[in-house]
Parts: structure tokens; sequence; C-alpha cells
């Protein structure tokens, strides 16, 4: 067999292991995001019981999300991804 040959066949052999390594990486992420998701919901929650207005509380929200969301949006304008979901 030829070099090339053998490094194809431990390309696919590898392939696995990558697919899994992404798996995983994809499984931690989202359970950040999660956990993210959830502390802003906490710190809504404890906005509107300190009494701050619905403006005022998305005010506050929007510093924190608007970052992301822009980059977001500029990933999807040049076509890096198709959509958000």
């Amino acid at each position: 067999m030829t070099a090339t040959g053998g490094g194809m066949i431990r390309n696919i052999v590898s392939m696995p292991r990558k697919i899994s390594f992404l798996y995983r990486t994809f499984l931690i992420q989202r359970q950040v995001w999660e956990k993210e998701n959830s502390i802003l919901r906490d710190r809504i929650s404890v906005m509107g019981d300190l009494g701050l207005s619905e403006e005022e509380i998305r005010r506050l929200v929007w510093t924190n999300v608007s970052s992301p969301l822009i980059e977001l949006g500029s990933h999807q304008d040049n076509r890096m991804i198709e959509d958000a979901e």
C-alpha cells in the first residue's frame, strides 16, 4: 500500500474520534449556553423584584445580549451561517 493510501485509511479511522470530539464540544457549549440563559432569566427576575420597569429591564438585557446578536447577524450577512438555529 502506498503512503497516500495508508494515510487515507488512518484519516478514515480517526474520523469517528473527530466526530466524537466535535459532538462532545457541542454538548459542552450547549450546557454553557443553557447556564448563561438561566443566569440571565434569574437576573431579569431579580430586576423585576427590585421594581425596575419592563423598559429598564429591556435596556439592561440589551446591553448584555446585543454584541453576540450583532456578531451573529454579521455572520449571517456574510453567509458564514444560514440561520440562527
